[in-house]
């Protein structure tokens, strides 16, 4: 009977040591899919569209003031493009309303205008994954590890704060990109806040810092390239 009894509390501690074992399982696997992978990804997209378009800008440190502010004559300059949406933000302009502010960034957002809205996208895009390692880390049982992956996401929050993207306001865009339940808003549905009167005003500093890229120096970007790339790197070895 005692053997039996034995065997008895034996296995349930066994049972209960596989029913933890199995749950932490299943909380790190969702912490992958819903934040870790995505993390990478966005990491990863975004240092390779900042370095695009940082070589990009600095060919174009010459260009007259005037074919900048010409909105109604766009030209294909990516610090034109950067300027527009910077104005969708900013423009007081109440001959111009949200319809329209709207329409324009959807015709020119897959044209002449990508390169510019995508990068200000994959940014905030980053910065919804990164907050959420700041304020509420994955479930992974080694803390260790989650306190590795902190230290990383904040080596790309003072690269960007070097560049004028402060932490606060980091943290108010990345929060603005906020869906429905958990999920990050899509292209279509960033287009819709940074042009509504409501919500744009939330990604000016987002605008005004790709707004002034071409006045970056070299060390200050390859910075945020370098802890996009860590991070990244960091996280695939997972």
């Amino acid at each position: 009977m005692l053997a039996g009894a034995v065997l008895g509390i034996v296995g349930a501690a066994f049972k209960g040591y596989l029913d933890r074992r199995t749950e932490s399982r299943k909380n790190e696997t969702a912490a992958w899919l819903d934040l870790l992978a995505p993390l990478r990804v966005a990491a990863e997209d975004l240092s390779r569209q900042l370095k695009q378009v940082f070589e990009r800008v600095q060919k174009e440190e010459n260009i007259r003031e005037a074919q900048q502010m010409d909105r109604h004559n766009p030209v294909n300059y990516l610090q034109f493009w950067f300027w527009q949406c910077k104005d969708y933000v900013t423009n007081p302009d109440e001959n111009w309303p949200d319809d329209q502010r709207l329409q324009h960034f959807a015709l020119h957002s897959g044209g002449m205008g990508n390169e510019a809205t995508s990068t200000l996208y994959l940014t905030a895009w980053y910065l919804f994954y990164a907050i959420q390692v700041r304020f509420r880390p994955p479930d992974i049982e080694s803390k260790d590890w989650t306190e590795q992956l902190r230290s990383h996401v904040d080596n790309v929050r003072h690269a960007y704060e070097a560049i004028e993207f402060y932490p606060v306001t980091q943290d108010s865009t990345g929060l603005s990109m906020k869906g429905e339940g958990r999920t990050v808003k899509n292209f279509r549905q960033f287009g819709e806040s940074i042009t509504n009167r409501t919500e744009r005003g939330w990604f000016l500093t987002l605008t005004d810092v790709y707004f002034k890229l071409h006045k970056c120096k070299d060390e200050q970007v390859n910075e945020i390239q370098r802890s996009l790339d860590a991070l990244a790197a960091f996280v695939k070895k997972r």
